[in-house]
């Protein structure tokens, strides 16, 4: 069997035809997957940087109060309940989008902050408590902080 010259191109033109759809569906497809990582990466920044607010704000409660506006009629107890209630729902997000370790660490800071906010439900002398608290909670603030500016800043 004697393929002609014709027959050469028709197959080559087919072949072509079939190598340029493959490409083009490969590239289609990696330009969805970069639009994903894209989307992801923004969503990340975005959850890492509301519960970095969060976190900063009870911080901020404790450290320098005079930074932040808080009613009058306002107690410590019901500010700090508040930050940390802010501080959950951030949480939320990150649980969703973070990376594993960027939960891991933010797990910890939550739970950090309810420790520091649950010394005021509970019965007693608390101010010897709220020292070592405090400083569990900073540190694993400072952890998750140092997590996400890893994973998000350029």
């Amino acid at each position: 069997m004697i393929i002609t010259a014709n027959e050469v191109t028709a197959i080559s033109g087919i072949g072509g035809t079939i190598v340029g759809g493959f490409l083009a569906l490969l590239g289609g497809w990696q330009a969805q997957r970069t639009q994903r990582n894209d989307r992801r990466t923004e969503l990340r920044r975005d959850a890492y940087g509301s519960l970095n607010g969060a976190l900063d704000r009870l911080y901020r409660l404790w450290d320098s109060p005079e930074t932040l506006t808080i009613p009058g009629e306002q107690k410590v107890a019901g500010a700090t309940g508040e930050a940390v209630g802010r501080i959950q729902e951030a949480y939320g997000l990150v649980r969703l989008v973070g990376s594993e370790d960027a939960r891991a660490k933010a797990s910890v800071a939550v739970s950090a902050a309810w420790d520091l906010s649950n010394l005021f439900n509970g019965p007693g002398e608390i101010l010897g408590e709220m020292g070592p608290a405090f400083d569990a909670y900073t540190a694993a603030a400072e952890e998750f902080q140092r997590q996400a500016e890893a994973e998000v800043v350029p």
